[in-house]
């Protein structure tokens, strides 16, 4: 469902169309086997993904959070994606492209 795609400095992670509250906590799930504790600057790769629900929102502070400051990235948002992330006021703290 999800693509885990590792290397020396990062863990990037590519997700399905839409990440609804299903899609949610499957990745929650997953990503507590396989994000934490690696000391790898996180990013999730948004490409093609046109719906997040709050669910994925809150996974994206936590990850923000436990990869602290400046190790936690969001990229290929689409326009309408990067208004829901702005509206949330993510845009003030986390690297969104």
């Amino acid at each position: 469902m999800f693509d885990f795609i590792e290397n020396e400095q990062s863990l990037t992670i590519r997700f399905p169309q839409k990440m609804d509250t299903y899609n949610s906590q499957k990745l929650e799930e997953e990503l507590q086997n396989k994000a934490p504790g690696t000391g790898k600057r996180i990013v999730f790769d948004l490409e093609g993904i046109s719906f997040i629900s709050s669910a994925f929102l809150r996974i994206c502070f936590k990850a923000y959070k436990d990869s602290g400051e400046g190790n936690f990235s969001l990229i290929n948002a689409t326009s309408e994606v990067k208004k829901v992330l702005m509206i949330a006021g993510y845009d003030k703290f986390m690297d969104i492209h």
